[in-house]
């Protein structure tokens, strides 16, 4: 028997948001609540939480800017007896009810864009009491690791138990699908299931601190240093846009289908929690989402320059002579970098007394030549 969701007492509140609750049909004691935000640059927010949990779950903090995602506008609620649709302007949701199983269509001008759990492989794991009946087991009776997990010598705990949430989002009509930086891949994300894949495994949100990487078609789909969960597409006349707002380690994969590119998110932790773009150009979708997370900020003057950096220039002395050569050879360069080494027992914002004994001194030497310094740190 496989898990499923179906959704019923859909109601527009006071709030202007659009709520309902989702039942699974293994687990009917613990629904989750759907909640739909519409926003005055046509994004749709679609989170689902569970409505009376243990205890709250993770939300991402200080990525949106606030500005239209702090006031959701009205839409426009229609129910009828097998569906609930949210419409505004020329974008709209269409929510299957029950009984029949849920399923969401986001559209543009009539057009689907994208469908949320056609395959049904919408998962959330809710919070358990551990010593309750049947808490050491998941829906389906399984026990694998779900509290702990051992490798080798280490072990992974959740204090809280298993809390992983998944959901397979349709991008309807495309035969392409970009972003998930950052990583070496193609610019139009290869698939990561299904014949003639170069690796049959997912794409990974996990920031790393990569020294080297592959760009082989098997190997240049990992991640590297920053992970940030948006997905686009484009078709004739339209475009989609996906965020995917959740900070726990993040596993996509891309397949094809003859009707759209068909992909599946799962996290470790959190809720689900996506923002729908729609609109007829990719720089329109760009737009919504620089109005969700805010945009590039100008780089000062010196930052546009020549950068000097390696792993490691190892004291003052090597420092200064460095320096000295791009004079000597007549090379304009505006910063130079000073990676990990630089620390005592790479403890960020230290500095080893030995190796540099005067760092101010040292900087404002680079300075007196117009040139600046920058101490790495990148914790991890």
């Amino acid at each position: 028997e496989e898990a499923s969701f179906a959704l019923s007492n859909v109601k527009m509140l006071d709030d202007n948001t659009v709520q309902g609750e989702l039942h699974n049909t293994m687990d009917k004691d613990r629904p989750l609540k759907l909640t739909v935000a519409t926003f005055s640059n046509g994004v749709f927010r679609v989170t689902l939480d569970e409505l009376q949990g243990l205890r709250p779950r993770y939300r991402v903090q200080d990525v949106l800017i606030g500005g239209v995602v702090s006031s959701p506008v009205k839409g426009e609620l229609s129910l009828s007896a097998d569906s609930a649709k949210i419409t505004f302007g020329n974008r709209a949701l269409d929510l299957s009810l029950s009984p029949a199983l849920f399923k969401a269509t986001f559209s543009l001008d009539g057009t689907a864009v994208m469908t949320l759990n056609s395959r049904n492989l919408l998962k959330f794991e809710v919070y358990k009491d551990k010593s309750a009946e049947g808490a050491l087991e998941d829906v389906t009776g399984v026990n694998d690791g779900l509290w702990e997990e051992t490798f080798k010598a280490h072990k992974d705990s959740r204090p809280h138990g298993p809390a992983s949430v998944g959901l397979d989002i349709d991008f309807e009509g495309v035969r392409h699908v970009y972003g998930l930086s950052e990583r070496a891949s193609k610019f139009s994300l290869p698939n990561t299931k299904g014949d003639g894949v170069a690796r049959d495994e997912p794409y990974r949100l996990y920031n790393l601190d990569v020294f080297e990487y592959a760009v082989s078609p098997d190997r240049a789909h990992q991640a590297l240093y920053g992970s940030v969960p948006l997905m686009l597409s484009h078709a004739a006349g339209r475009s989609g846009g996906l965020l995917w707002l959740n900070g726990a380690e993040t596993m996509i994969d891309v397949e094809e289908s003859e009707a759209a590119k068909r992909t599946h998110w799962f996290s470790e932790s959190g809720v689900i929690d996506l923002f729908l773009m729609a609109a007829a150009t990719p720089l329109e979708v760009q737009g919504q989402y620089a109005q969700l997370v805010g945009t590039q900020f100008l780089p000062p003057m010196f930052a546009l320059g020549y950068h000097q950096c390696r792993w490691n220039y190892k004291d003052e002395a090597d420092v200064r002579e460095v320096d000295a050569k791009f004079d000597e050879h007549d090379l304009p360069y505006d910063v130079l970098w000073l990676d990990i080494e630089h620390t005592v027992g790479k403890r960020y914002m230290t500095w080893d007394k030995h190796l540099f004994p005067n760092p101010e001194q040292m900087q404002d030497d680079l300075a007196s030549r117009g040139r600046k310094m920058v101490t790495i740190i990148d914790p991890h």
